[in-house]
């Protein structure tokens, strides 16, 4: 799943990507695509591991995109609980997500919560 989301961020202009990345990750741009892999990689754990802390069951949105399903393995990757998910399903089809975000919750062993509108 990281790999995606990686990938789809190298799709992205390089003045767009450049924007995403943290002052110390743009200095180390010539560096091995590997480690730059690596760094996305660790900042992104360590975001989403700030954010974990309560005193609740913790819960995402999951849309089923690229964004959210990276957070919800992130999420459910540190977590001994399951963790919940929430998705909005919608009756016309070219809005509807839910079959993808049905995948991630299945694929991170989420406890879904699909919410029909």
């Amino acid at each position: 799943l990281f790999a995606i989301f990686v990938r789809f961020l190298s799709f992205l202009s390089p003045s767009f990507f450049s924007l995403l990345l943290l002052p110390k990750l743009k200095k180390r741009i010539g560096t091995a695509r590997e480690e730059v892999k690596e760094e996305l990689h660790q900042r992104l754990r360590a975001a989403v591991s700030r954010r974990k802390i309560a005193d609740v069951p913790l819960g995402a949105f999951l849309s089923g995109g690229i964004d959210s399903s990276a957070v919800v393995g992130l999420l459910a990757e540190s977590s001994e609980q399951a963790i919940h998910t929430f998705s909005i399903v919608f009756d016309e089809k070219q809005y509807d997500e839910s079959y993808y975000a049905n995948l991630i919750a299945k694929k991170f062993k989420t406890e879904h919560h699909p919410i029909k509108l």
